[in-house]
């Protein structure tokens, strides 16, 4: 049960993250449509933003298994 509340709690915290990454990206693109950023941090804040997504999208996976084992733990399916 406790596994399935740490992948639970990590979903919340990169859902923020992802959040985060998005503004930054924002910021990146309109500085370097201004020419005030390179064109390296603005790749770097795609980069962060593409990882950040992945990253949700394995603890959703992990909370999947999670959940699939707690349930297999206590007798609620048997396969």
């Amino acid at each position: 049960f406790q596994t399935y509340q740490v992948a639970m709690n990590k979903i919340q915290v990169l859902e923020t993250s992802i959040a985060q990454a998005t503004e930054n990206d924002k910021l990146l693109a309109s500085k370097y449509k201004n020419n005030v950023a390179s064109v390296t941090d603005r790749i770097d804040a795609e980069t962060l933003l593409y990882q950040a997504k992945i990253n949700l999208e394995i603890a959703k996976a992990d909370a999947g298994l999670a959940y699939y084992t707690l349930l297999k733990s206590t007798g609620k399916i048997t396969q």
